[in-house]
């Protein structure tokens, strides 16, 4: 059930980090956003756990989960560039 919430909340990080990018490079499609959102919110969620913010049972919240998505838009922004 954990992985499940982190995929759905994955979805609404993507969504929000895509109108949270400043920029003209965001990916092209919604659904490649949000499968962004949901790769930043599992990788957040994999290092909360792994700095003892949280247990293997809890998923990351939507805070960790937007703030992974935006990082993991960005790099994809910046390799879609070149």
């Amino acid at each position: 059930m954990g992985f499940l919430y982190t995929l759905i909340i994955g979805f609404f990080a993507g969504v929000i980090g895509r109108f949270l990018i400043p920029g003209k490079t965001p990916p092209s499609s919604l659904i490649m956003t949000t499968i962004l959102g949901m790769i930043g919110a599992v990788l957040a969620s994999y290092v909360c756990q792994s700095m003892g913010w949280g247990n293997m049972d809890e998923p990351v919240g939507l805070f960790g989960a937007v703030l992974g998505a935006i990082v993991v838009l960005l790099i994809y922004g910046k390799l879609r560039q070149k």
